[in-house]
């Protein structure tokens, strides 16, 4: 339905619109299909809108190399600005329990 309503130029995605496609994209074809989205959208409220469900899909997945080479490429973006994203990465690390190695390695 969200393919069809793309391809109508009398309708246009908001940031919500974008952020939810990217989460049934996660269900439906999985994690590279939505890397792919995400790489192709240009405008920064729909990359700002769409950072987190993604994020949310790398730490259900437990996929911790993703995840934190997608927040360096969000911090060169200029998006870590909530904790939100930093949570996400506690709770990833606590799935993992990965408690202490990133202390030690140097990363806070």
């Amino acid at each position: 339905m969200m393919e069809w309503m793309e391809t109508r130029k009398d309708i246009h995605f908001s940031a919500y619109d974008t952020a939810f496609k990217l989460e049934l994209i996660i269900k439906a074809h999985g994690l590279k299909q939505a890397e792919e989205y995400f790489e192709q959208l240009r405008s920064s409220v729909s990359l700002k809108a769409a950072y987190l469900p993604l994020l949310r899909g790398y730490v259900k997945g437990r996929l911790v190399q993703e995840a934190e080479a997608f927040m360096e490429k969000l911090n060169e973006l200029g998006f870590l600005v909530t904790p939100h994203p930093f949570n996400e990465m506690m709770k990833l690390y606590d799935q993992n329990q990965q408690y202490n190695e990133r202390c030690e390695e140097g990363v806070p």
